[in-house]
């Protein structure tokens, strides 16, 4: 692998970058090959190791008009072909990624929970779609997620280019299914999995399985659940002029997912090696229970939910998980189950290579425009870390994102004469004597 592939890489989506009478696979090629680049992928540092400029580079990203959703499109295409030649079955994973960003300007910035922090900070949180088969896994669609702080000042909305059709608030589930939707006829894949916050979403759950759509989707310990049908219905109204009732109750014990994995015997749990790993296979306790989901506290409606709850633990009982299984007409074997519970590890590490490797959170951007370019940029490059490893696998069955980058930032670096090495420290000099300037002016 060298910068030359990465310039042929570039061309395959040659027709998505142009605009107008310009083509712009060129700065493409560019952009990706910063990515690899020693230093923080922002267009200042990039800029010194590339033969473009950074005033170049900040057109392109934030000034070109070449369609986001175009780009991430392909590379989706491109990713389900590139993982269909090692064969398996492939998993639609939905997960959600955020990074701490300072001040009120960049597009969606705001005090929200950001799981990379662990706690509610100043930042931006992207929702992501990823394609899985075995280890590997790239990125195949994202939708920043706008906090109703944002969703309520339209002024502020059209200062940072958002579309109009994102004016009005969506939550991170409704943004997951309409990921999916723009998906469906484009790829393929045998099941979706995603963490808690998908799973504990009725609508999002109702919406695939109406649609057909096979899911392993985390749950939390407190989700409330039936083991026979609750059979909701409206109790009947008194004598006399009392207003009618119109809530629905139910008299079937309800309880929660925690207890009743507290409650299952010894004998109801398998010990099940899912994946191989370092040292030999992993391994896992893992039960499954068919389950009604129907809450009181959504007394009008009386849609009863069926699914099997998936429940799997270490060997030394820590660390449970629990995934809503909507398979009950043809119930999968508990092995695949647990496989699918699982496989949400590697979009976990997709994310984290994306900003480790490849800078995804170290963009110098505030519109949405320049934002979901940056995005689906790095989604290419993912995609030729992916591409990479596989053509690869027989003489490099180890390479990692972290090779594929130091071997790429290794040549770009000699490419590098010392004339424009001495020119990108004399910029970088210049506009740091014009931020002492302004300063002291001030």
């Amino acid at each position: 692998m060298d910068i030359e592939e990465i310039e042929a890489y570039s061309l395959r989506y040659s027709d998505k970058f142009r605009s107008g009478v310009h083509n712009n696979t060129g700065k493409c090629s560019a952009y990706l090959s910063g990515l690899f680049s020693y230093g923080k992928s922002n267009m200042e540092d990039m800029s010194e190791h590339l033969p473009v400029s950074q005033q170049q580079l900040h057109h392109f990203v934030s000034v070109s008009d070449w369609d986001a959703k175009a780009v991430m499109g392909q590379v989706a295409g491109e990713m389900e072909t590139t993982l269909g030649k090692r064969g398996g079955a492939k998993g639609l994973l939905l997960d959600e990624s955020g990074w701490l960003k300072k001040g009120k300007q960049s597009v969606g910035v705001a005090r929200q929970y950001l799981g990379s922090v662990g706690k509610t900070d100043n930042g931006q949180v992207v929702v992501f779609g990823a394609l899985c088969q075995g280890e590997h896994v790239g990125l195949v669609e994202a939708e920043l997620y706008l906090p109703k702080a944002w969703t309520g000042d339209w002024q502020r909305l059209r200062q940072a280019g958002v579309p109009r059709q994102r004016w009005q608030h969506q939550t991170k589930p409704e943004l997951a299914l309409g990921m999916v939707e723009r998906l469906e006829g484009h790829i393929s894949y045998e099941w979706i999995g995603g963490d808690s916050i998908y799973g504990n979403s009725a609508e999002l759950r109702r919406a695939l399985d109406g649609r057909g759509k096979l899911f392993v989707l985390d749950t939390n310990a407190g989700q409330e659940l039936y083991l026979q049908h609750p059979a909701p219905q409206v109790p009947p109204s008194g004598e006399g002029r009392g207003r009618k009732k119109s809530s629905y109750v139910s008299a079937a014990p309800c309880t929660t997912v925690l207890e009743l994995a507290q409650s299952l015997p010894g004998e109801a749990w398998q010990r099940i090696g899912y994946r191989k790993g370092t040292k030999g296979w992993l391994e896992r306790q893992a039960a499954v229970v068919e389950v009604f989901l129907w809450s009181a506290k959504r007394p009008n409606d009386a849609q009863v939910e069926h699914y099997r709850l998936l429940l799997s633990k270490q060997l030394d009982g820590q660390e449970l998980k629990y995934s809503l299984v909507n398979d009950t007409a043809h119930p999968l074997p508990l092995k695949t189950l647990l496989y699918y519970q699982m496989q949400r590890y590697w979009v976990e590490r997709a994310l984290q290579e994306s900003k480790q490797q490849l800078g995804m959170a170290q963009y110098q951007v505030r519109g949405w425009k320049a934002l979901n370019h940056h995005l689906a940029l790095t989604m290419m490059a993912l995609h030729y870390i992916v591409e990479q490893q596989l053509i690869c696998r027989k003489e490099l069955p180890l390479l990692s994102a972290g090779d594929v980058r130091l071997l790429l930032a290794q040549q770009l670096a000699r490419q590098l004469s010392q004339e424009h090495t001495l020119k990108a420290i004399a910029q970088r000099h210049a506009k740091r004597k014009a931020d002492i300037d302004r300063y002291y002016k001030e």
